[in-house]
């Protein structure tokens, strides 16, 4: 296990940002049919984040380091969180992962294994927010995750996949920065 795990943070250990097209499923414990939602998203180390919600409907979520912004453009209202609070823990650094993170705060598995890719499944060894468990794939070829999978203690799965992942693009670090828009209802969430 540590070795797999190291392995992907050598392959990782120069790489600063990323730039990702994201399809996301959301299954919801009794419900038949799971949701749908794709878009892009930006990553820099090291608290930097930008989610673009493209479909169905669009939204906005960006971590400048310190505060998260959650934007819905429709009813343009917007809730802002403490990162610590919208991304409990050591959670949000999943897309950057440390062995002595994840061996720190989660108990880990190897749950498939071929010559091209490894799955490993991570359980929190103490409470994350409402967080069960999360698995995550990473491929020989690639230096990023392939996808994730978090389930909730109500037993909600939410899958991201990732497609087109560009290391190290250009990034303006104003992409990380949010304006309120003109008429926005904000709710900050303590």
């Amino acid at each position: 296990m540590k070795a797999v795990l190291e392995e992907l943070e050598n392959k990782i250990k120069n790489v600063y940002c990323i730039k990702v097209y994201f399809y996301q499923t959301i299954y919801k414990k009794g419900i038949k049919d799971p949701v749908s939602a794709q878009g892009e998203a930006w990553f820099k180390r090291p608290n930097f984040m930008r989610w673009e919600y493209k479909e169905p409907e669009k939204q906005l979520i960006i971590a400048n380091g310190r505060t998260v912004f959650l934007w819905e453009v429709r009813p343009n209202q917007v809730m802002v969180f403490k990162r610590e609070r919208f991304v409990p823990g050591e959670l949000g650094k999943v897309f950057f992962p440390s062995v002595s993170i994840l061996e720190a705060n989660f108990n880990m598995k190897i749950v498939e294994e071929t010559k091209d890719m490894v799955r490993i499944k991570c359980t929190p060894k103490e409470n994350i927010g409402a967080l069960k468990e999360f698995e995550f794939t990473v491929t020989d070829h690639s230096r990023f995750l392939k996808d994730i999978e978090f389930e909730d203690v109500l037993g909600t799965k939410t899958k991201i996949e990732f497609k087109d992942v560009v290391i190290n693009p250009d990034l303006d670090e104003g992409m990380f920065q949010f304006q309120v828009p003109k008429d926005a209802k904000v709710y900050y969430q303590d």
